[in-house]
């Protein structure tokens, strides 16, 4: 997030949206991105500064997504992110 928020205060918004998506996806894989779909996530990437916290530091319990009234799927994994474990409550070696 910081790497991509100071692309960003660079002036350079191709390089924040390599930050982000590999951070969260793994390295190399916006260069792996097609093209035809590079443009809205480089636009929505415009934000990042406003996602860090939710994203890092406000964990949502999982009862709370159960009192939605749509269908939710929550998805995460051992070889996610450490801050997407973190937000999904995720612990290691859980069965979930």
């Amino acid at each position: 997030m910081a790497a991509a928020g100071a692309a960003l205060d660079a002036g350079d918004p191709a390089r924040a949206t390599e930050c982000f998506i590999d951070c969260w996806i793994g390295p190399g894989a916006w260069r792996q991105t097609p093209e035809a779909r590079k443009a809205p996530i480089a636009a929505s990437v415009a934000n990042v500064r406003g996602w860090a916290a939710p994203l890092i530091h406000e964990p949502t319990p999982l009862a709370s997504l159960a009192a939605l009234d749509l269908p939710v799927l929550c998805m995460v994994g051992r070889a996610s992110p450490v801050s997407s474990r973190g937000c999904s409550q995720w612990r290691s070696g859980a069965s979930k």
